[in-house]
């Protein structure tokens, strides 16, 4: 069924030409400066090749589906996104397979630098006996110290149960899954924005070279970024189309309710923002305010049920608690790795408050054994970091235009966001990645609300992002002393 599109007056804006130009040469200039200033310590030619060709094909990619596709109606456009989505996933889970056994054969067939997914698969196979001897639960309390790290150990379990302990299936599931999330990314953005919008959310979805990364690994994140998008879709879905049903219900929290088993501080801070949207749409919204405020009311009850039933509020509260140290432990922990290198709380702090929107910056440069894992996904974080321009376009105009429609897809990254700076995590590019969809349906609202001329200063943000790059890489590169 076809979303009744959000702006009165609908206008189709397709990616210019003119701006995939625009990237593609800054993309040029930056590695070329890159050259000039740290020569041999650049990373091997093949893995920039390969990493070069995935950023110049996701924006003419985007200028050409984009226009071949903005007639399509609603509902051809979301199948064809899901099949595209799926292709270019599948494709990608054996691209990842064979940078690994070329870059790290040890891992394979893990990706590169695999650590945590041996762990979950090891685990992930003792569950699956575990379900067979009927003790799951013994082995996931002998295994892991909290409960947050059981939801993906389940999963895999369970999936090892019924197929095997074969890496592929874990693969095929995550392309699903990644498809999907495509699909309901777009649905979200075209209930906030629009129509046009939500066929620019769900292209850069579909394309996303960070979602195609993650999607060819054994880690949690494509799972988890499915089970935060799915609930969110379904309580924008019900506030603007004012229908409740059970299965809306079923929805929202069953996702939520396995979030809290994936990754600590997400179900509470997912919470907090539905709740606050649904709020706001209660006192604000004169459509359908019945069910909104019914809603509500069910939501809190539902959460609130599960909270206590499961004990969940004993584990917020230490998760609070755990975050309070962990700044400290995340500077001391890298100087470790960095030999005489001392950072002080009171320097670094600001520097990673302020930049937590837009990191992790991209890595072109070799400089010791363990940046591969990190410059070889580097077009992942320049694309990321060239498109957030628009983004902050999508929270400008969406506070000032549509703050009712939009809350939910603005407090969510920004506080999750806020979260990992005051973590100091949030210059790790696995931590990050769950954003990221939320932030797509922010570019994709500001790159179809915004006027011509305030889009066209995006060439002054690729500059100022630009240098950024080049500042952090200098930076990486001085404090090791190598300049």
């Amino acid at each position: 069924m076809s979303i009744k599109p959000n702006l009165r007056i609908e206008k189709i804006r397709t990616w210019p030409l003119m701006y995939t130009e625009y990237a593609i040469v800054a993309f040029l200039i930056l590695i070329s400066i890159h050259f000039m200033v740290f020569g041999t310590m650049i990373m091997p030619p093949l893995v920039l090749l390969f990493g070069m060709g995935i950023v110049v094909f996701f924006f003419v990619s985007l200028h050409h589906y984009s226009g071949s596709w903005r007639k399509l109606p609603m509902d051809r456009f979301y199948t064809r996104l899901f099949g595209h989505a799926l292709v270019y996933r599948l494709i990608f889970v054996g691209i990842m397979l064979l940078l690994t056994s070329w870059l790290d054969p040890d891992s394979y067939p893990f990706e590169i630098r695999a650590m945590d997914s041996w762990v979950y698969h090891d685990v992930g196979m003792k569950v699956a006996e575990g379900i067979r001897n009927g003790n799951m639960f013994d082995v996931l309390n002998e295994t892991w110290r909290s409960f947050n790290d059981w939801g993906h150990s389940i999963y895999l379990g369970f999936l090892y149960y019924v197929f095997g302990p074969h890496f592929i299936v874990v693969r095929i599931f995550n392309v699903l899954w990644g498809a999907l999330t495509a699909v309901f990314v777009g649905k979200t953005a075209e209930y906030v924005f629009g129509r046009s919008a939500g066929r620019m959310a769900g292209i850069m979805a579909m394309l996303m070279p960070a979602f195609w990364w993650y999607g060819g690994m054994h880690l949690k994140e494509t799972v988890m970024i499915f089970l935060m998008v799915l609930p969110c879709y379904q309580a924008v879905k019900l506030i603007q189309t004012g229908k409740l049903k059970f299965l809306n219900i079923i929805m929202i929290a069953g996702p939520i309710f396995l979030l809290f088993y994936y990754r600590s501080f997400l179900a509470p801070l997912l919470i907090l923002c539905m709740g606050g949207y649904l709020l706001l749409n209660v006192f604000k919204k004169k459509r359908n305010q019945g069910i909104v405020l019914v809603s509500a009311v069910v939501f809190v009850l539902v959460m609130g049920w599960i909270i206590s039933r499961f004990g969940f509020q004993e584990h917020i509260t230490e998760t609070v608690e755990q975050s309070q140290g962990r700044f400290d432990y995340q500077l001391t922990n890298i100087a470790k790795e960095v030999e005489e290198i001392s950072f002080e709380k009171g320097v670094v702090a600001p520097f990673m408050l302020a930049g937590a929107v837009v990191t992790p910056f991209p890595t072109f440069l070799d400089i010791g054994q363990r940046q591969l894992g990190i410059y070889v996904r580097f077009q992942n974080d320049v694309v990321r970091n060239f498109l957030y321009f628009f983004a902050f376009l999508g929270i400008w105009y969406g506070v000032k235009r549509k703050l009712n429609d939009s809350a939910l897809v603005i407090l969510f990254p920004l506080g999750y966001i806020l979260v990992l700076a005051i973590s100091g995590v949030s210059f790790q590019a696995r931590y990050q990645v769950p954003a990221l969809p939320f932030m797509i349906i922010l570019m994709a609202g500001g790159f179809h609300l915004a006027k011509p001329k305030v889009l066209n200063r995006w060439p002054m943000y690729l500059a100022i992002i630009m240098a950024a790059i080049l500042a952090w890489n200098y930076f990486k590169v001085s404090i090791r002393g190598l300049m």
